[in-house]
């Protein structure tokens, strides 16, 4: 495993240039209990509330004031330099878009016809300016896919917020590193201070081909176990595979399904006999494109008894030139 401290990570980054942490910047981070008081890192998207803004109509029915906190927040944070902090009003053709109105600000489809992209030459930087030359910064509220905005909205965002948080060290790892693809690859797990950011995976390859060859249940659930004692490969596990080309181009479904259900994670029993019948299946449905991979990650957290699963959203943040911290409230 790879172990690092906060102190460590935070060196790593010290050398970043100005530029990139002159904004403010915010993450919704989700994630999971790993057990022994650490946390699991899923995914990170924007983090100006557009994780849990589909769910603020429920907090204000029972009378919860998270609506007001938010907008507060979001003023404060994204109006830092007197930029006006609007709202996009769109639903953009996705239900999970709809939520209640949050700043007192809003911008509807005709809207945008009256603003323009301006270039200031005192910071060169890029900015959306409205009709009287006042510098907005658009925050899409929604929780839709970001990246499958309509362009202009799309463009706006990205210059206000930080985007998807993607968390591709492995990824980076695997395509630096030559692999005669024949023999199992194990990538560790890495670990910042509590927080687990990169579960363990194996790279099948053709040894675990090989494994999963056997026409008998039980010689191929023998084998298999065979392979996974070579390689330390627990009995539960994830199937995920890696793209090059991580976002689908266009809102066509045609485009987007094949890709959300190659993308979906599948859980596997490596101990059970029906989840050595459904591996092949699996594996052969996934990595279609010949730059895709497979690869098995270990499942943490593991399944347990139970009807719910949980997920917290973590939002983290850092105003102009500061480092991330959590930025919700202890007390409450």
């Amino acid at each position: 495993d790879v172990r690092l401290s906060v102190d460590e990570a935070r060196e790593l980054t010290r050398a970043l240039p100005e530029r990139l942490r002159r904004d403010p910047l915010s993450y919704g981070v989700l994630v999971q209990s790993a057990g022994e008081g650490r946390v699991v890192l899923n995914d990170g998207l924007p983090g100006h509330g557009m994780l849990y803004a589909r769910f603020l109509d429920a907090d204000r029915r029972l009378g919860g004031d998270a609506v007001a906190r938010l907008a507060e927040r979001l003023t404060d944070r994204y109006g830092w330099d007197g930029s006006r902090v609007v709202e996009d009003l769109g639903l953009h053709r996705l239900n999970v878009n709809a939520h209640p109105r949050i700043l007192p600000h809003g911008l509807r489809p005709d809207d945008w016809f009256s603003l323009r992209l301006a270039h200031d030459t005192e910071t060169d930087q890029l900015r959306v300016e409205d009709a009287d030359g006042t510098p907005l910064r658009v925050l899409p509220l929604g929780t839709g896919h970001p990246g499958l905005f309509p362009p202009p909205l799309s463009l706006a965002s990205c210059l206000a917020t930080g985007g998807r948080l993607n968390n591709d060290l492995l990824d980076g790892w695997h395509r630096a590193l030559p692999w005669d693809g024949r023999t199992t690859r194990t990538a560790p797990r890495i670990t910042v201070g509590d927080v687990v950011l990169a579960r363990r995976r194996w790279y099948g390859g053709a040894e675990l081909a090989s494994a999963l060859e056997p026409a008998a249940e039980h010689e191929r659930l023998t084998a298999l176990t065979e392979w996974r004692g070579r390689h330390g490969v627990p009995e539960e596990v994830v199937v995920k595979t890696a793209f090059e080309q991580v976002s689908p181009r266009t809102l066509d479904p045609a485009d987007m399904l094949p890709r959300r259900r190659q993308f979906k994670p599948q859980y596997v029993d490596l101990a059970s006999a029906l989840g050595t019948r459904v591996l092949p299946r699996m594996l052969d449905r996934r990595a279609t494109d010949e730059r895709a991979v497979n690869y098995l990650e270990e499942a943490l957290p593991a399944v347990v008894d139970g009807t719910h699963a949980y997920e917290w959203v973590v939002e983290i943040g850092r105003r102009p030139g500061g480092l991330f911290h959590y930025e919700g409230d202890f007390g409450s």
